[in-house]
């Protein structure tokens, strides 16, 4: 009978040592425990078979309290009778703390640990507010002394900066002494106090501890009988849930191959309409090709057209220049000639004038006398060759002018005509330049539009590929996943057939809880996924149609683009042709204004 506390004692720290473990126990221990350790693919397990615990814990909600053994059973196990209990609920491990059936609590209540309320106990340190206490006044004895020292001995203390300037002066050694030598005291009486109350826990923990020891036996034996409780309900439940899992795991089985045949219609679906919409990307890039060839030839007929008009114009305007020219030629000479004329009819009038008044001179002067004859004779020679120099210089000034005008004619139409030969030059090369550079955009434009559908394409097929594979592994995973835990949960079955005992109430617990917990995340999960997989399809289709309609604007701003410089270039040509006949009209002009002067 001595050793009869130590053997309950430790009876009671081995079945609270296997409680603890069993509650502390996850279902992730349990399969690591097993070799099971899949990672991310046992998370996906857990959430299939959640479902199927989804309906086994419902059902076990609802199921009528089960008679337990009769009195004299219980009699044989324990000295106190055990009242009937109630099947236990399969709870998550969420609501562990809720409300809890009448008459004996679970033997997995986590709410009845003795020890835990005794290590708590002796786990209870003393409060820190003495310290604060002692060092609110010892802030309070410092400023006193400091507001003492300032009223005895005046403001000359604040100006000590030295240690030497310190000890020259006693009563302050005095009064600092007196300062801080209370305040040590205070800390130690503090120190001491705290050591108190730390003594007054440790003998409550101790009184505890003893009023604990005085019957050992009874919480040993309260613990056992709740034990066997739990494990005569929760075997009685294990079996029927065993078989519910099964042919839930059967169902789950059967949904996940639905699920992966849905993907795989919905997969083709966006497939066919991912081919199709790359299809109409190609006719609409043989389109742009062929709208693009259709403007290159159009610009080409355009370049050949205004080269030719150019070229027609420039011969009109060189005929016109020549003929203006020939006439002008025509006119200065006939003008000349006249003029020559005019001055030999002024001259002979002239020298019949002065003839006929010479004569009749000539006559008088007979009459007058020889004296006056030789004078006329000298005025006669001078007149005459006055008469000749006038002669000479209005025929060497005609001579020059027209020299003049004409090579002035000549050096005008040479520059207008080298002008204009520079102006068409120009024209030409920079109508030239502009369709090369046209031509050279819009191809470089073509091969970007090429190479940006080739991007795509390699795109679609690469997502393509992507998604394919993605669909066939996690279809490999689903159904690898789905054997092994077909044949762990037949081994933890096995298991728990052979076990009766905490281990096997616990596995029952955590599972319950476990697919309690998880059972609507699995069906988030799926339809998340498929969701995701449809909103990538429909964003992917969206930014395909994005870039055809920017295609589609591009070619329509780069058909714009060419009408509007194709009608500037006719605008620009119109605008020349304009300068070119007001020009030929300003030497029209020039030269009528010459020719009147």
């Amino acid at each position: 009978m001595a050793k009869k506390p130590t053997t309950t004692r430790t009876l009671d720290s081995e079945v609270a040592r296997e409680l603890e473990k069993a509650l502390d126990l996850d279902l992730s221990n349990d399969v690591g425990s097993g070799d099971l350790d899949i990672a991310a693919s046992m998370e996906d397990l857990e959430a299939q078979i959640s479902q199927a615990a989804d309906e086994l814990a419902r059902e076990g909600r609802n199921q009528k309290p089960e008679s337990v053994v009769n009195q004299s059973q219980v009699q044989n196990q324990a000295a106190k009778p055990a009242p009937k209990a109630k099947p236990a609920e399969l709870r998550p491990v969420e609501t562990r703390n809720g409300a809890q059936p009448a008459g004996f609590a679970p033997a997995n209540d986590d709410r009845q640990k003795d020890y835990k309320t005794l290590l708590h106990s002796l786990n209870r340190r003393a409060s820190n507010t003495i310290y604060w206490v002692v060092a609110f006044v010892s802030l309070a004895w410092f400023a006193g002394a400091g507001g003492l020292a300032n009223l005895l001995f005046g403001p000359s203390i604040w100006r000590i900066r030295t240690l030497d300037q310190f000890l020259a002066r006693p009563e302050l050694i005095g009064l600092a002494v007196a300062a801080i030598v209370p305040v040590i005291l205070f800390w130690a009486f503090a120190a001491m106090i705290r050591r108190a109350q730390e003594m007054r826990i440790a003998a409550q923990s101790m009184t505890e501890v003893a009023f604990r020891l005085t019957e050992p036996e009874n919480l040993a034996q309260d613990r056992v009988m709740m034990i066997g409780q739990a494990v005569r309900r929760e075997v009685a439940a294990m079996g029927e849930g065993i078989e519910r899992t099964l042919a839930r795991a059967v169902e789950l089985e059967t949904l996940v191959h639905s699920e992966v045949n849905q993907i795989e219609r919905s997969y083709s679906e966006n497939e066919s309409r991912i081919r199709s919409l790359v299809d109409g990307l190609g006719s609409e890039r043989e389109a742009v090709v062929t709208h693009a060839e259709r403007v290159r030839a159009s610009i080409t007929g355009a370049h050949e057209t205004l080269k030719d008009e150019i070229g027609a114009a420039s011969d009109i305007i060189r005929d016109s220049i020549l003929n203006a020219s020939t006439k002008l030629s025509m006119t200065i000479t006939n003008s000349g000639d006249t003029l020559i004329d005019r001055i030999n009819e002024s001259s002979m009038s002239i020298f019949d004038s002065v003839e006929g008044r010479l004569d009749s001179i000539t006559d008088r002067l007979s009459t007058s006398g020889e004296a006056f004859a030789s004078l006329l004779d000298t005025r006669i020679a001078k007149l005459t060759d006055t008469t000749d120099g006038l002669t000479r210089s209005l025929t060497d000034l005609l001579d020059d002018r027209t020299t003049g005008m004409v090579s002035l004619l000549g050096g005008a139409a040479r520059t207008l005509n080298s002008e204009f030969e520079a102006s068409l030059n120009g024209i030409e090369r920079t109508l030239a330049e502009r369709g090369q550079a046209l031509i050279s955009e819009f191809q470089t434009r073509a091969e970007a539009l090429d190479t940006g559908t080739q991007k795509l394409n390699a795109a679609l097929e690469a997502r393509a590929r992507q998604i394919n594979e993605t669909l066939v592994e996690r279809a490999r995973e689903i159904a690898h996943t789905f054997a092994e835990s077909k044949d762990t949960l037949s081994a933890m079955i096995d298991q728990g057939k052979t076990q009766i005992g905490a281990d096997m109430a616990d596995i029952v617990t955590s599972t319950s809880s476990m697919l309690e917990a998880r059972a609507s995340d699995f069906a988030g999960r799926m339809e998340a996924a498929r969701h995701v997989v449809s909103r990538s399809f429909d964003s992917d289709i969206q930014r395909l149609a994005d870039a055809r309609v920017g295609i589609e604007e591009a070619v329509e701003n780069h058909s714009r683009k060419l009408s509007e410089s194709r009608e500037r270039m006719a605008e620009a040509m119109q605008a020349d042709l304009a300068k070119f006949a007001e020009g030929r009209a300003g030497i029209d002009a020039a030269v009528t204004n010459q020719l009147q002067k």
